[in-house]
């Protein structure tokens, strides 16, 4: 009968083993056991063991660190055995079931009596990172339009050192027209080689002024007929108006005095009228042009009266005016001499 015991219970190559043996059996008190061995050697393989090794989701940082953790199967109770793991993202950039190459070691007091089975690859989760923005749209000049510029800028301390990542706006004002704080309907989207790897939030409202358009006017006066009146009939033209706008420009003027004349000074004034004269302004029209009042032309009739023969021709005449504008005071200075001195009817 043997009994047995390694000197200790490591793994190893040619381990000492202590061992004792007795008789045993119906003879056996007929025998003594002079002489046996008391160490024999023998071989204790490690024992094969799994592990599994996990790697945490993250948010993207710029690198290819990975947090891993593993566990073993199959270690015997109260051995102090410790699977010890690493592992780097196959690439830094964010995505969904990324490959993480691991490897994984065994430390511990009783690591050397086992053997390592391990996963080399596990799959985790790289989350874009969040970063915020602002948007700002630039003022401008009425153009009748609605586009707007908009820029954006990153809050540089939440972007990776060395990446390359910006913000790019487009937008639209509510509506073309002029006016102070309009609202911007604005968009952003992230550009640049890492962009992929990036959330953006931006501020809520973005609003930006949309100045009048300067355009001038000219005004001129139409000739007249003399009518008493310092009335002129005046119309104007605009530069600048964008196409399809719908402006006009008011004019008022009166001639500098009622008279007739040439080159006559037509003192005017304009202002804008239309659906779209609210986004413009008139930065310059002439306050004075220049027409003629031409002479109202005018019928007289002019009598004489009948008188005795006295030796003269001198007749006596009266006039009168048709067409004369009322109040005015216009007279007919008439003369007349008879044919011939004589008596007659109808001379």
């Amino acid at each position: 009968n043997a009994q047995g015991q390694f000197a200790d219970k490591n793994a190893g190559l040619g381990k000492d083993v202590n061992v004792s043996g007795s008789l045993s059996g119906g003879d056996s008190s007929n025998y003594e056991l002079s002489a046996t061995n008391h160490v024999t050697q023998a071989n204790i393989s490690k024992k094969q063991i799994t592990g599994t090794i996990t790697a945490q989701d993250k948010v993207y940082d710029g690198t290819t660190n990975a947090n891993v953790s593993g566990s073993l199967n199959g270690v015997i109770q109260d051995d102090v055995v410790n699977l010890n793991a690493q592992g780097q993202f196959a690439d830094k950039n964010a995505g969904l079931g990324k490959n993480v190459n691991i490897s994984g070691s065994l430390n511990g007091t009783d690591a050397g009596n086992y053997e390592l089975q391990t996963n080399h690859v596990t799959q985790a989760n790289i989350s874009k990172k969040q970063i915020s923005g602002t948007l700002t749209a630039q003022d401008k000049i009425y153009d009748g339009t609605t586009h707007a510029i908009v820029n954006g800028s990153l809050n540089r301390e939440e972007v990776i050192a060395g990446d390359q990542v910006a913000v790019g706006g487009s937008g639209h004002f509510i509506d073309k027209n002029a006016g102070e704080n309009k609202v911007v309907n604005a968009s952003s989207s992230l550009i640049g080689d890492d962009a992929m790897n990036y959330e953006l939030t931006t501020n809520g409202q973005v609003t930006a002024n949309i100045s009048k358009k300067q355009i001038t006017g000219t005004i001129t006066a139409q000739d007249k007929v003399y009518d008493g009146t310092t009335n002129a009939n005046v119309s104007g033209s605009l530069n600048g108006v964008i196409q399809d706008d719908v402006v006009n420009l008011n004019a008022q003027g009166q001639f500098a005095d009622k008279n007739a004349g040439l080159g006559k000074d037509v003192n005017v004034s304009g202002s804008l009228s239309g659906g779209d004269s609210s986004n413009y302004e008139l930065s310059a029209t002439n306050h004075v042009t220049q027409a003629n009042i031409s002479k109202k032309q005018i019928t007289g009739t002019i009598t004489a009266q009948d008188k005795v023969y006295d030796g003269t021709t001198n007749a006596n005449v009266s006039g009168s005016l048709n067409g004369v504008i009322q109040d005015d005071v216009v007279n007919l200075n008439a003369q007349g001499q008879f044919a011939d001195k004589n008596a007659g009817l109808g001379k």
